[in-house]
Formats: structure tokens, sequence, C-alpha cells
């Protein structure tokens, strides 16, 4: 019965915090009434510190993936590049190989020589009709 009173005349007590050496209560308050509000701005603060964190980690993270992405369409578009110069050079590559074959033709040889060094079989004349019109 003794310690039923005692429990109820602690809960009629007010509790007050007394300044430590540099005048603040145990919770860094000067102020006796902001002692329930300090959990919840240091709640929000952590909460906010570990927001920015994560931005900042996902920005970190985020960098190299930019420039993998740009270095991958730099190199794709080098690739589309190189493609085209092979396919030209095939292309060259197949006309020399015919001018190659004709060179061989002796026909065809006489047929360049007479169009344009104007050589003639014997006996035979050739004449240049081309339009000098100016």
């Amino acid at each position: 019965m003794q310690q039923s009173k005692t429990n109820n005349h602690r809960k009629n007590e007010k509790i007050v915090y007394l300044p430590n050496q540099r005048g603040q209560h145990r919770n860094g308050s000067t102020d006796p009434a902001e002692v329930n509000n300090k959990p919840k701005k240091t709640f929000k603060v952590q909460t906010l510190g570990v927001l920015a964190i994560g931005i900042i980690g996902v920005t970190l993270a985020a960098v190299p993936l930019v420039q993998a992405y740009l270095e991958s369409d730099a190199l794709t578009q080098e690739l589309v590049t190189a493609k085209e110069l092979e396919k030209e050079a095939m292309q060259e590559n197949i006309q020399a190989q015919e001018e190659y074959k004709h060179m061989q033709d002796p026909e065809y040889l006489a047929d360049v020589a007479r169009r344009d060094y104007y050589y003639s079989k014997p006996g035979e004349i050739i004449f240049d009709l081309e339009d000098n019109q100016e």
C-alpha cells in the first residue's frame, strides 16, 4: 500500500531538468519547453542527411554509366563509318579486278589504244569526229 502512494505521488510531480555546467539541459537545450521538440528535429535532420548521401551516391554511381554510354555511342558511330569505308574499298577492289581482267584481253587493249591514243591497224585511217563547237 505504501508503494502505490509513492507511485501516485511521482505521477503528480513535475519533472524539471537542471542545467549542466554549460547551462544546458540533458538534451542540449537551454529552454525546458524545447525538451520534447528536439527528437523530431533530429529525426528530420537525420532523414535529410541520409537522403542527401543517397542522392550523392546515386549521382556518383551514374557518372560512370553515362560516360560508358557516351563512349559506346561514339564507338558505334566509328563502327558505322568503318563499315561504309570497307564497303567503298570493296567496290574499288572489284573495279580494279575487272580492269585487270580487261587489261589481259588483247582486243580490249587494241580498242583503248585506238580510242585514247589514236593508234590504227595497218591500212586503217582514223578520223576525229568530235564536236568542236566553242
